[in-house]
This record gives structure tokens, C-alpha cells and sequence, in this order.
């Protein structure tokens, strides 16, 4: 897996800004997780970690489409599948928490 940091676009063409660490077999996702990054950071040794903006947040493109947040959360649960699909990812560790949380089970 590549490192480094920059946007994917998802199919209604919002640009989500993410940033990967580490080059282990394991990928994790972490929806909206850069305030989480130091603390995990130090499992990157045997993983891919890859942070991301939710859309019309963080350095994710703003959405002034109502139409392209008119589904919420679905909206999201959508866009951590562009992100898993856009890494080639099979299979995924996630992990998320309040919000972020709820995320992670609708995708599962």
C-alpha cells in the first residue's frame, strides 16, 4: 500500500481527503480519525492505517449540494465504502467511536 496523504472522489463527486500510515498487511480505517492519529499511530508497524475527512468536514470538500447530504449518515456509511474500494481493500478492520461509531455498524 501507497503512503502519504490526499483526496479520493466519491460517485457524487465529493473529494474526501485522507491520509495513510504504515505498509503492514493489515488495513484499518478510521472515519474522521486525525485527532485519534498520534494515539494510534505506533500500531502502524504491522498495519495500514488510513484516516479520513467525512464529507463537508475537516479538509474533505464543503457540500453546498443539499442533495449531497440529504441521506446523513448513509452519506457516510457510502463514503467509507468509496474509501475501502478506492485502497482495493478486501477485507477491513474499523474502528469508530460516538458518531463515528454508529458508522462503523451500519456499514457492517
Amino acid at each position: 500500500m501507497q503512503q502519504g496523504q490526499g483526496y479520493l472522489t466519491t460517485e457524487d463527486g465529493v473529494r474526501l481527503f485522507f491520509r495513510q500510515i504504515g505498509n503492514g498487511p493489515k488495513p484499518v480505517l478510521i472515519p474522521n480519525g486525525f485527532h485519534l492519529l498520534d494515539d494510534f499511530e505506533r500500531l502502524s508497524g504491522g498495519c495500514s492505517l488510513i484516516v479520513y475527512d467525512l464529507r463537508n468536514r475537516g479538509r474533505s470538500d464543503h457540500v453546498s449540494d443539499s442533495s449531497k447530504l440529504a441521506r446523513g449518515v448513509h452519506n457516510d456509511v457510502d463514503d467509507l465504502e468509496t474509501v475501502r474500494c478506492h485502497f482495493g481493500i478486501s477485507h477491513v478492520d474499523l474502528i469508530g467511536h460516538s458518531y463515528l461509531g454508529l458508522i462503523v455498524i451500519l456499514y457492517a
